[in-house]
């Protein structure tokens, strides 16, 4: 319900209010993540904490969390170096080397990342890598390596393309455009080209739609930080705030299966199961 009206208000240009709505599917999220993992050191099924470690780290990180999420990264590390869960020991290293970056320790992170996006392809896993190289295109954009992170951009889009994984198509376009403008100036034209089709995207609008309404003054009041005049010169900051505006908190709240339809599943499949508990140490 709140993903569907999150999308409603998007769609109708009041920003503020989908917005908000986004922050509560998160919050929604966390809260699931905590039965979750609740569960999972409930029962005490090494395979088990491992997804739920990771898949609650996967959830921090959508809220920017970066301490949260590296420390659930590196008790699921921990855990699939003992056990040897190669899936999730990708994931605990992509999330931890994000982790790492978001707080500013961008070298070590992005040597981190790469290393576990090379161990998820090593095992021929396709699901959420798009996402990943996300995270990695922003560490590299934080890091002043602007023409790196274009590049794993557009590799994340050949992946969205192959794969037909969306869910994280829109902030691909909105890192771009961002990504763009750090690069040079005179990038504007294509990077409010990109801010348009991340609102797109994002909205499930055709682009010319999308394009016009966020132009209009009413929408533009409605998003914070004070009114931009619309002018051509300006046109690329009002895409620019706009498009972040509505990709924030987290730019997956328009699409929540990525996070939350998996945290219940997980937490259904964890019902009944029982082994023996790793040390407590690891968790």
């Amino acid at each position: 319900v709140l993903w569907g009206l999150c999308v409603f208000y998007l769609t109708r240009g009041e920003l503020q209010t989908g917005h908000e709505l986004g922050e509560q599917l998160l919050d929604l999220a966390v809260e699931v993540s905590h039965e979750l993992l609740a569960r999972a050191r409930e029962l005490s099924h090494p395979y088990n904490l491992a997804n739920a470690l990771a898949r609650v780290a996967f959830v921090r990180s959508l809220r920017r969390e970066g301490q949260t999420a590296q420390g659930l990264a590196e008790a699921a590390i921990a855990l699939c170096n003992e056990w040897g869960f190669t899936h999730y020991l990708a994931m605990g290293m992509m999330l931890r080397g994000w982790a790492l970056a978001e707080q500013g320790q961008g070298e070590e992170g992005i040597a981190q990342m790469r290393q576990g996006l090379a161990t998820y392809r090593t095992i021929g896993t396709g699901v959420s890598q798009s996402y990943y190289m996300v995270l990695l295109s922003e560490a590299y954009g934080k890091g002043g390596q602007t023409e790196e992170g274009l590049s794993a951009l557009a590799e994340a889009l050949a992946v969205v393309q192959k794969n037909k994984e969306t869910f994280c198509e829109a902030e691909l376009y909105r890192l771009k455009g961002e990504l763009l403008l750090s690069l040079s100036a005179g990038n504007e034209a294509e990077a409010e080209a990109c801010f348009h089709q991340a609102i797109a995207t994002a909205t499930s609008l055709p682009c010319s739609s999308g394009k016009q309404r966020i132009c209009q003054s009413d929408v533009q009041e409605s998003v914070p930080g004070g009114y931009i005049e619309n002018s051509s010169q300006n046109r690329h900051l009002r895409m620019r705030r706009a498009s972040s505006f509505i990709l924030h908190p987290s730019p997956f709240t328009l699409h929540p299966s990525p996070f939350i339809l998996p945290l219940r599943a997980t937490g259904w499949r964890l019902r009944g199961s029982s082994r023996a508990r790793p040390p407590d140490s690891i968790v």
